[in-house]
């Protein structure tokens, strides 16, 4: 009976020791040192302030050039512009059948663009819709529209 509590008491004296050797060869750090390493620096005025603000950003609000910059000034391209070369062919102004042109999202072009090429489709669902190219890249684009039920209804 009093073996096994000879070697218990023997394996945490071994455990304690070991546990502090290990303390004292990986270097750890005391309580107050753990604190004075987690409170925040303080910094200057100016150092936050070169911290926030870049300096290429700052600029002179009093600046003559203040005036030439608003947007109305700025030039407005009158023909949309190809990204690519092999796409200059591919703008095609919409042309307007029965009275209106249809307008859609461009998965590629990520914008509202015109249909050319357009026909009259039915989806596997039944729900009508128009099928037809984008006029700045050429994707292929689909735009439900309104059935005669529909409209009625």
């Amino acid at each position: 009976m009093i073996l096994p509590l000879f070697t218990a008491l023997a394996i945490a004296l071994w455990g304690i020791l070991w546990y502090r050797e290990e303390q004292s060869e990986r270097g750890h750090l005391s309580i107050s040192q753990v604190k004075a390493r987690l409170q925040p620096q303080t910094l200057s005025p100016t150092e936050l302030e070169s911290l926030l603000i870049p300096r290429e950003m700052i600029r002179d609000f009093d600046s003559p050039f203040d005036a030439e910059a608003t947007p109305e000034a700025l030039p407005y391209p009158q023909n949309p512009v190809p990204l690519n070369d092999d796409r200059a062919g591919a703008i095609e102004t919409p042309t307007e059948e029965a009275g209106e042109t249809l307008m859609g999202y461009c998965v590629r072009c990520r914008a509202k663009r015109f249909l050319v090429r357009t026909e009259i489709t039915t989806t596997r669902n039944g729900r009508p819709a128009v099928r037809g190219e984008c006029a700045i890249c050429g994707a292929g684009m689909l735009v439900f529209s309104v059935s005669d039920k529909q409209r009625d209804g």
